[in-house]
C-alpha cells in the first residue's frame, strides 16, 4: 500500500452512530479536499540528495493530486514538488524565521 492508503487506513473513522469504523469500512473517502502540507525551511522539495521528510511530502503531494484532491505546499523557495499552490518561505533557514519572528515584537 501507499503513504495515501496507509494514512486513510490509519485514520479513526466513525460511523453514522459514532461507533468506530471497522478497517472494511474505510472505503468513504471525500471527493475532493483542499489540503496544505508544510516542510522546513531548509531543503527544496522533493530534496536534490539528503531530506527524508521532503521526499515523504512529495509523495504525499502526487499521491493527493492523483486522487484529485487541491495541494498547497510550504517549503523551500526552490522546490519542484508539482503542488497545485506553492508558498514559498520568506527565508532558507529555520533559525531566520525565529529570528524574523523574534525581532518583530
Amino acid at each position: 500500500a501507499g503513504i495515501l492508503e496507509t494514512l486513510l487506513h490509519t485514520a479513526r473513522v466513525r460511523d453514522t452512530e459514532g461507533r468506530r469504523a471497522r478497517r472494511s469500512d474505510l472505503s468513504w473517502t471525500p471527493s475532493r479536499l483542499r489540503i496544505l502540507l508544510t516542510a522546513d525551511a531548509e531543503l527544496p522539495v522533493p530534496p536534490r540528495l539528503y531530506g527524508g521528510i521532503e521526499r515523504i511530502l512529495d509523495a504525499l503531494v502526487r499521491a493527493f493530486k492523483a486522487r484529485g484532491h487541491e495541494v498547497g505546499l510550504v517549503a523551500h523557495r526552490d522546490s519542484t514538488s508539482p503542488a497545485t499552490a506553492f508558498y514559498p518561505w520568506a527565508t532558507d533557514s529555520s533559525l531566520g524565521l525565529a529570528n524574523a519572528r523574534a525581532t518583530r515584537r
